[in-house]
């Protein structure tokens, strides 16, 4: 039975995509590039910052870190309060809350922005846990979802992360937990290209998380 719902930021509770591309195409500008085709990010937004610079631009390992600390300056300045919550998220979390279910959130986004963003989005007080980049070598998705059941002392198996992109179904999977995925966000783009990752459940809307997650929470 589950008791932890831990949601993805990114294309998961947010749109935060219009501050994202914003960041990336003036952080690679500054470094003489020039903005990308908005398709070659596919498959980008929800991972490490500095990969998507290697990734969009082909930038060395040097390069895209010196692109990364410029994304991050922007991103405080403008880039991170163009982000919203997508129809019927807010609900959703009340909804849980109020069945009990501990929440909490697992993202690729650095710290240094995650609890002000939902401070700013007006959703903070829903989350039981926050676990963000932390700038170490080795923090990936499978590191974050250990570290929220690990401070909730929650087994992973009774846990289920909601999530849009295969970063977040290779990370449910690595970590031992359920995956449930959405189709509403930035990463699959519809339900058979959910599908080719494991998961327990593919929804088009917020508004689905909670009846699935009641169904999960319910089973024995």
């Amino acid at each position: 039975m589950k008791r932890l719902a831990i949601f993805d930021f990114d294309g998961t509770l947010a749109d935060t995509s219009e501050g994202i591309l914003y960041c990336y195409d003036h952080g690679a500008a500054q470094l003489g590039y020039v903005p990308a085709p908005r398709e070659q990010y596919e498959g980008v937004i929800g991972g490490h910052v500095d990969a998507g610079f290697r990734k969009v631009y082909g930038m060395d390992r040097a390069l895209s870190e010196r692109a990364m600390q410029i994304y991050r300056e922007l991103y405080q300045e403008k880039g991170m309060y163009l982000a919203h919550l997508y129809d019927g998220m807010e609900r959703t979390l009340r909804r849980l809350k109020d069945a009990g279910i501990r929440i909490a959130l697992a993202t690729l986004k650095h710290e240094r922005f995650a609890e002000k963003m939902l401070q700013n989005l007006g959703v903070s007080d829903y989350f039981d846990c926050i676990c963000a980049f932390d700038g170490s070598a080795g923090c990936d998705k499978k590191v974050l979802l250990h570290r929220v059941c690990r401070t909730l002392n929650i087994p992973e198996q009774d846990s289920v992360l909601i999530g849009d992109s295969v970063f977040d179904a290779i990370g449910a999977e690595q970590a031992g937990m359920d995956f449930l995925a959405v189709t509403y966000g930035l990463g699959f783009r519809n339900a058979a290209q959910a599908q080719e990752q494991a998961n327990v459940g593919v929804l088009a809307s917020a508004d689905e998380i909670y009846p699935a997650l009641i169904c999960l929470c319910t089973e024995n």
